[in-house]
């Protein structure tokens, strides 16, 4: 019996499990941009590498260099983004704010307040939608 000695992430699970969020979060943008230099520095894991430059390919090149260069748009959208991602988690897990997202939202100025909270409506909303949707399947559905 031939099996692999390492297991290989797909690009599935590359894009949106392990590099996930590098188009809203900074710091996970960091940790992928040094993934990548590495690689391209070393030439080693190919694949990985090639994976990579697929993540940058879809969440489009022009968007993560103006993240990661601080340019001001980007970087106000994304930490929106971020907060309003944390703060839906937050009200779907515990139907509170946890303390450091609500510092985080009391801190943004007053006009972005509207903005994080409708974003934070909209992503709960999409994860309420899919779990109904699950709940209305039941196990004479293939594939449920």
């Amino acid at each position: 019996m031939n099996l692999p000695r390492n297991v290989e992430s797909s690009l599935y699970e590359v894009l949106y499990s392990e590099w996930g969020a590098v188009h809203y979060d900074k710091e996970e943008l960091q940790s992928f941009l040094d993934r990548y230099h590495t690689l391209k520095r070393t030439g080693t894991e190919k694949k990985e590498l090639e994976k990579l430059e697929k993540v940058i390919e879809l969440r489009k090149l022009d968007h993560l260099v103006s993240l990661a260069s601080g340019e001001e748009e980007a970087s106000k959208w994304a930490f929106r983004e971020k907060l309003a991602r944390d703060g839906a988690a937050d009200l779907l897990l515990t139907n509170v704010f946890s303390r450091e997202t609500l510092k985080q939202i009391t801190q943004i100025p007053s006009e972005d307040i509207p903005l994080v909270l409708k974003r934070i409506r909209e992503v709960m909303g999409a994860v309420r939608k899919m779990t109904v949707q699950e709940d209305a399947l039941d196990n004479s559905i293939p594939g449920a």
